[in-house]
C-alpha cells in the first residue's frame, strides 16, 4: 500500500480507536469517583484537618492563602503577597471556592473528580505499550489503590502532583510513540505546571528531556539506512542532532516558559533572583535537626533560639498587620544555619 494511503487508513481509525476505549475509560472514572466520594463523605468532613488525622498544619495554610488570593488578589498570608508556598494548589483551592464556597466537603469532592480522572490518564498511558487488559488493571489498581482514594480527601498538594505527573507521563509516551512535537510541548507545560505545584519536581524535567533525546538519537539511527537507500547522507545521520533535539528541546522551552512566570514574580516581589520559594532553607534546616535530635528536635524553639520566621504564626491572617522578619533572609538565614550543621556532622 502507498505511504499516503497507509497513513490515511491510520488517522482514519484513530476515531474508532478512541471510540472502542471510551466505555472503559469511564468504567475507570466511575469506579475511582465512587470510591473518592464514599470516603470524603465518611471520613473528610468539613474541616481542613480530615476525620482520619493526617497532616493538619498544611492543609490550613493552604486554605489561607486561597482565602488571601479571593480576598486580596494576591498568593500570599495576611493580605500580603509571599513565596512560602508554590503557586498552583493555592490557586485550584481559590477556584473551587468561588465555585462552591468553603465548603471542604465539596473541595474533597471536586479533588476526587480530578483524581479519578488521573486514573483515566494512568490507563492511556499503560494503554500506548500494553495491552487493554494490563491497562485497564493499572486504572483500577490506582482507582482503588487505598493511599490514592486517602490522598484525594487530604487538603494538600498531592492531588494535584498526581494529576500533572500522569498527564506528563502520558504526553512524554505520546511523543515516544508518534514522534509528536505537539505531545513534546504538553508535557513540558504538565512538568511546568507540576513544578508550580511543587518546586522540588523542577527534577523531573531534566529527566523526561533525556528520555525524549535518547528516543531522538536512538529513531535517527533507525531510520539511517532508509534514509542512504533514498539517497540521504551516507554518513547515515539523516537530519541529525537537530532532529533529534527537537522534542526535548520544545519540551524544556514549554516547562521554562510555564514556570518563569513564578519566578519573575518572585524576583520582583523581592529584588532578587529567587528561583523558587522562600520555604527551602526551612526546610532543609527542619529535616537536619530531626536527623540529629531525632523526637527530641523542638522545631518552634530552633525558630526563637536563631530569630528565623515564625511561620505558622505568618500565615494566620489573624496576625495582619504585625511585623515579621523578611521571609526570604530568614529563609538564607536558615539555609546557612542548615549547612553549617552539615558540615559539622
Amino acid at each position: 500500500m502507498p505511504e499516503g494511503s497507509a497513513s490515511t487508513s491510520q488517522t482514519a481509525s484513530t476515531p474508532t480507536s478512541v471510540r472502542s476505549v471510551a466505555p472503559t475509560a469511564c468504567l475507570i472514572f466511575c469506579v475511582a469517583l465512587a470510591a473518592r466520594v464514599a470516603f470524603a463523605v465518611l471520613y473528610g468532613g468539613t474541616e481542613p484537618a480530615a476525620k482520619f488525622g493526617g497532616n493538619k498544619e498544611d492543609p490550613q495554610a493552604y486554605l489561607w492563602m486561597a482565602e488571601n488570593y479571593c480576598d486580596h488578589g494576591s498568593l500570599g498570608f495576611r493580605g500580603e503577597p509571599s513565596a512560602r508556598r508554590a503557586p498552583a494548589y493555592p490557586i485550584m483551592l481559590a477556584g473551587i471556592r468561588r465555585m462552591v464556597g468553603g465548603n471542604l466537603l465539596a473541595v474533597r469532592i471536586a479533588q476526587g473528580a480530578l483524581d479519578a480522572l488521573t486514573a483515566v490518564i494512568v490507563f492511556a498511558s499503560v494503554l500506548g505499550f500494553a495491552s487493554r487488559r494490563a491497562a485497564l488493571f493499572s486504572g483500577l489498581l490506582y482507582a482503588l489503590y487505598p493511599i490514592y482514594i486517602f490522598n484525594a480527601s487530604e487538603i494538600m498538594t498531592e492531588v494535584l502532583v498526581l494529576f500533572f505527573t500522569a498527564t506528563a507521563t502520558w504526553a512524554v509516551s505520546r511523543s515516544l510513540l508518534g514522534g509528536s512535537t505537539i505531545a513534546a510541548a504538553l508535557a513540558g507545560i504538565a512538568c511546568g505546571l507540576l513544578a508550580l505545584t511543587r518546586e522540588n519536581n523542577l527534577l523531573i524535567v531534566p529527566l523526561w528531556a533525556g528520555v525524549l533525546l535518547w528516543a531522538g538519537f536512538r529513531d535517527g539511527r533507525r531510520a539511517a539506512p532508509r534514509d542512504v537507500g533514498r539517497g540521504g547522507s551516507q554518513d547515515g545521520r539523516g537530519n541529525g542532532w537537530r532532529s533529534a533535539v527537537r522534542r526535548p528541546a520544545v519540551m524544556l522551552a514549554a516547562a521554562l516558559l510555564t514556570y518563569a512566570p513564578w519566578v519573575v514574580r518572585n524576583s520582583l516581589l523581592f529584588h532578587a533572583f529567587v528561583p523558587t520559594g522562600t520555604s527551602g532553607g526551612e526546610n532543609l534546616l527542619r529535616s537536619m535537626g530531626a536527623a540529629r535530635e531525632g523526637d527530641a528536635f523542638d522545631w518552634p524553639r530552633c525558630l526563637e533560639d536563631h530569630g528565623l520566621l515564625n511561620y505558622w504564626a505568618y500565615h494566620d491572617p489573624a496576625n495582619r498587620g504585625i511585623a515579621f522578619p523578611d521571609e526570604l533572609a530568614s529563609d538564607r538565614a536558615a539555609r546557612a544555619l542548615a549547612w553549617t550543621l552539615i558540615r559539622k556532622n
